[in-house]
């Protein structure tokens, strides 16, 4: 993978506040270049969305009603749309499925 490419880590929760602090620093310690993490709460009650409000602005908190796991990372991968990587991955399935395999 390109350094040049941004590799976007979408953490959904639902009433996990203790495990965010960890999973969040999991995330940024990665060693590719350029990092986005995107975390979205889905409507937690367990003092996530407290632990989300202490995150630095590197962190893209989502904050949504409770609608469910695909409903959260539906939301993450919206967000993340706008990564290089995900433009790149959709220029290639759109190729393929125009029967272009790149040969």
């Amino acid at each position: 993978m390109s350094a040049g490419l941004t590799v976007d880590v979408v953490i959904n929760n639902h009433d996990y506040g203790e495990f965010l602090e960890a999973s969040i620093a999991s995330a940024r310690r990665q060693t590719h270049e350029r990092v986005s993490v995107i975390v979205v709460d889905d409507g937690s009650t367990d003092g996530s969305r407290e632990v989300l409000a202490g995150q630095s602005p590197e962190v893209t908190v989502i904050l949504k009603e409770n609608g469910g796991q695909a409903s959260a990372l539906n939301a993450g991968m919206t967000e993340s749309e706008q990564s290089d990587a995900f433009r790149i991955l959709q220029s290639m399935i759109r190729s393929l499925r125009d029967g272009n395999d790149g040969a």
